[in-house]
């Protein structure tokens, strides 16, 4: 899904009326689950094209331009795109300086377990010192079917859930820096699918329910001219990031609500 992360993006900061188009190029035959993606990025999208066999010549490359100076962008989707725009720039007024995360772009920082499962054990033991209950892997219902017109009812894995008056929920990460881009592509998302809801009227509407908490095993540092770049890219996207090491502002995060944005 990193590409309607991308889409995302895009929207925001160059506008919900400008043109976005995915140019795929896959010789495969695509199995049912890359189907469904193809059809979630074709209706998500302003325009598609497929590109087949051999690179492109010199005149299909121009009658694609002239496609695509043709097109307009889809207006279905115009209203999500315009709040996620207003929802980011609450988001950067209320953005924690990188300063005082230092610790999370420090990339001497490694894991501290020796697997997922370890590092899964140690967050459940401490989510479960809030004294609120907390549910394993819960699936959560999202705008995703909706804004890619996908036959299934499709959810997302979070790895905890805590139940609050605003629930809480968390995900753990223990970055590989040979995926770092990718994963946090894709968290950025969940954060936003889960932060909106269809109304009545068949317009996708804000949803001020679910609070978004990543918790890091290790660091998320971006390249060394910018280490904060990962960073600022989670927390605009709506999480709320905190050391998997400091248990004690994790349980603080969780019981003042107020603090906690919502995904």
């Amino acid at each position: 899904m990193g590409a309607v992360e991308d889409l995302f993006e895009f929207k925001i900061s160059v506008g919900a009326q400008a043109l976005a188009t995915a140019i795929i190029a896959s010789p495969e035959i695509p199995n049912e689950r890359q189907k469904q993606m193809l059809r979630l990025i074709e209706n998500t999208f302003d325009d598609v094209h497929f590109l087949t066999g051999q690179p492109q010549t010199l005149a299909e490359e121009f009658y694609l331009r002239r496609v695509l100076f043709r097109r307009e962008p889809k207006v279905n989707l115009i209203h999500l795109w315009k709040s996620e725009a207003e929802f980011q720039l609450d988001a950067a007024r209320r953005e924690i300086p990188p300063a005082e995360l230092s610790s999370l772009v420090d990339k001497s920082r490694i894991p501290i377990g020796h697997n997922a499962g370890q590092a899964e054990e140690r967050l459940y033991d401490v989510l479960t010192r809030s004294g609120r209950p907390v549910v394993p892997n819960p699936k959560i219902e999202t705008i995703k079917p909706f804004v890619g017109k996908l036959k299934f009812p499709y959810r997302l894995n979070f790895d905890f859930m805590v139940n609050a008056q605003r629930p809480v929920l968390v995900e753990l990460i223990r970055i590989a820096r040979s995926n770092i881009t990718e994963r946090l592509r894709y968290i950025s998302l969940k954060a936003r699918l889960t932060r909106y809801a269809v109304a009545e009227d068949g317009l996708i509407a804000h949803k001020p329910g679910y609070r978004a908490l990543l918790v890091v095993d290790g660091n998320v540092a971006g390249p060394d001219h910018d280490p904060a770049r990962y960073l600022r890219a989670i927390m605009r996207a709506g999480w709320n990031v905190v050391s998997q090491d400091r248990p004690q502002e994790i349980l603080e995060i969780i019981a003042d609500e107020k603090h906690l944005s919502e995904s």
